[in-house]
């Protein structure tokens, strides 16, 4: 079986967990201590995760969507030795999060069957 399914379809639902996650968050209870803050940075963390396992070669074929930003956030919290900057983490998951998730879904739709995607 191809990684490519799985591993969008994992990234669409991370990124529909975030936005569920976030519904009744603010900015400034999320940077306070905002009990969401911590799931919302683990999804983020998960999406970066899969955007690194696919194939370089997919990748690459579908450079309108931003995988490298999604690795390298994912290198930054991973390799940070300094406190997480939560202002960051809400704006990647409010402004990219919501774009990200259309542009995989699409993907998903056009590339793949519904028999090929996980339950």
């Amino acid at each position: 079986m191809e990684p490519e399914p799985f591993l969008l379809s994992g990234i669409v639902q991370a990124a529909d967990e975030i936005t569920k996650a976030l519904a009744t968050s603010c900015r400034e209870s999320f940077q306070g201590d905002d009990p969401v803050r911590t799931p919302v940075l683990d999804r983020l963390m998960v999406i970066g995760e899969a955007a690194a396992g696919l194939p370089e070669a997919f990748r690459e074929s579908h450079p309108e969507v931003a995988w490298g930003a999604m690795i390298a956030f994912r290198d930054m919290v991973l390799g940070s030795a300094f406190p997480i900057e939560w202002g960051l983490v809400w704006t990647t998951a409010t402004e990219d999060v919501p774009e990200l998730s259309q542009q995989v879904a699409a993907i998903l739709r056009r590339e793949f069957a519904p028999g090929d995607l996980p339950e």
